[in-house]
């Protein structure tokens, strides 16, 4: 559903759910996910980090649901030793 998303709103991406395992594709269709969803007028303010991250964990309202904190954390850090 995600990918499917991705190639929707941004028709150039191309290509099948399967090119998903190249890192460059896979960048395109999460970099079109969040433009499509972490826009600073849909969430209501700039968008962070930890928004896209719970974006891309939860879906498209993913930074309002509680479940998608355990998934920020563990990102944060990552960010943290980085």
């Amino acid at each position: 559903v995600y990918w499917q998303d991705a190639v929707e709103f941004d028709k150039s991406i191309g290509g099948k759910y399967t090119d998903c395992v190249r890192p460059k594709y896979a960048v395109k269709v999460v970099r079109a996910y969040w433009e499509r969803y972490a826009s600073d007028r849909r969430i209501g303010r700039p968008v962070t980090d930890q928004d896209r991250a719970r974006l891309h964990n939860g879906g498209p309202n993913g930074f309002k649901k509680a479940s998608t904190k355990q998934y920020w954390d563990k990102v944060k850090r990552c960010l943290k030793k980085n």
